[in-house]
């Protein structure tokens, strides 16, 4: 089978350890956006107009928290400050 991979393009290998992380991050966003599915929740803007909800935010400090303790909150405001609290 030939390779269509571009001429010097960087490839690269994700360890299975990796993988397995990224579905463990996934499956704590899941678990907590469904606690919440059809309940209805509020809705605030972020700074660039864009919609977002209390538990997009909660989600996103779960999977922060998971992924680097000591990062999630500094992330977060990176993320949009007018919402990180």
């Amino acid at each position: 089978m030939p390779d269509d991979t571009p001429r010097g393009a960087a490839t690269a290998t994700i360890s299975n350890d990796l993988v397995s992380f990224a579905e463990h991050l996934a499956d704590t966003a899941r678990d907590l956006a469904l606690r919440y599915f059809r309940q209805g929740v509020d809705v605030a803007l972020k700074s660039d107009n864009t919609p977002v909800t209390a538990v997009d935010l909660l989600a996103g400090r779960q999977v922060l928290a998971t992924a680097n303790p000591a990062l999630h909150e500094q992330a977060l405001a990176r993320l949009d400050p007018a919402v990180a609290s």
